[in-house]
């Protein structure tokens, strides 16, 4: 059993950070649950066969028919990321392969790949960001507070259940709010429109999802007390020994960084394809984020003088900036069309000029960037 918890929880975490760092954070969030064994090895089985299930079962087209999904879903993103990364999984394959409703069975071929199997993936992916995406957010919060110098070591415990409470309830509002725009294309694509009664759970009462979360997000700060000490602890410091050691390393460089601005700049344009009304607007998009992630690949890469001075801001002070600037943004953007246009064009320039922001404000550090003649 000990190896096997190893395997899981230690060495399949550091072997994906090597890949990529992200996916190596994301294996390894929910190692506290090796303080109870038996619930390390079974609970993200167990959530995997929830999410098969679930996926396999529902009769409707997307999960967001179901509240009560939705807040399931939400609930074991916060028990850990790999243990959301479980469920989403086991959903994924539920709905795809097993699910047996009619769901615009008539079309077929290529056309059956581009108009049902890539929306359901998109909203996949969407479903992520609450199960996986989240639960990462919160835990990044989390430590950032912890390892806050200006703040005063006495009010550290009390500001970590803060912080988590605060990541996990914005990030679920947030994903309230921009999945019934972004999962559009699993109505559209195949040639529907989109059903009200998909949304109206998150719009009506979204606000019960934000409050499981957050709640569910302090729940998870009371249990890890509990659980890393000991022999736990030390296993938990080696883990993340081994991906402060990747993450040390900085973003990718040469060939491997370029195909990461690449990806990202495909994957963004995918997401954002519900409010993308043409060809056109679509390969804006692909260049835009093409050069956005370009020009941060070089800054960071590179290490511009500008990156040493914007990453001696505090992580956090410069998120709320971005968040801050995207929300007035956005209010500008979308008040400067109102009323002169039906489509979604004001709401994705927002997106862009937003994302663009946030981007460029949360830059990684950088090496010391040499002066000239040293």
């Amino acid at each position: 059993m000990e190896r096997v918890m190893q395997l899981l929880w230690l060495r399949l975490p550091l072997k994906a950070a090597r890949v990529w760092p992200g996916a190596g954070i994301a294996l390894g969030d929910g190692h506290y649950l090796t303080r109870w064994p038996a619930a390390a090895l079974m609970l993200g089985p167990a959530c995997w066969f929830i999410g098969l299930i679930t996926g396999a079962l529902h009769s409707e087209q997307t999960y967001t028919f179901s509240l009560l999904l939705m807040i399931v879903f939400g609930l074991i993103g916060q028990a850990g990321a790999a243990i959301g990364l479980w469920a989403t999984l086991g959903y994924a394959i539920g709905d795809l392969v097993l699910n047996s409703s009619p769901r615009y069975r008539w079309i077929t071929g290529a056309e059956w790949f581009f108009e049902v199997i890539v929306p359901s993936l998109l909203s996949y992916v969407l479903l992520g960001f609450l199960t996986v995406l989240l639960p990462m957010t919160v835990l990044g919060v989390r430590m950032m507070v912890i390892n806050m110098r200006m703040l005063p070591r006495a009010l550290v415990p009390a500001m970590e259940f803060v912080g988590a409470a605060v990541a996990a309830g914005f990030g679920a509002y947030v994903w309230s709010q921009t999945v019934p725009l972004l999962i559009r294309p699993v109505f559209v694509w195949p040639g529907g429109v989109p059903d009200v009664d998909a949304i109206k759970p998150l719009q009506e009462t979204g606000w019960l999802l934000v409050f499981v979360v957050a709640a569910a997000a302090v729940g998870r700060v009371v249990l890890e007390r509990k659980a890393l000490v000991g022999k736990t602890a030390t296993f938990s410091q080696i883990l993340w020994a081994g991906l402060g050691a990747q993450l040390a390393k900085g973003p990718r460089k040469g060939v491997a960084g370029l195909v990461m601005v690449g990806v990202g700049a495909a994957g963004t344009t995918l997401l954002l394809s519900g409010i993308i009304g043409s060809f056109f607007e679509a390969f804006i998009v692909l260049m835009f984020f093409g050069g956005l992630l370009f020009l941060r690949f070089f800054l960071v890469t590179v290490g511009a003088p500008v990156v040493g001075v914007l990453t001696k801001v505090p992580y956090l002070v410069r998120f709320g900036v971005g968040l801050v600037a995207g929300y007035l943004v956005a209010r500008v953007v979308i008040g400067f069309f109102w009323g002169s246009t039906t489509s979604f064009l004001p709401v994705l320039v927002s997106a862009c000029v937003a994302v663009a922001v946030m981007t460029l404000l949360t830059l990684p550090a950088t090496a010391p960037v040499k002066k000239p003649g040293v």
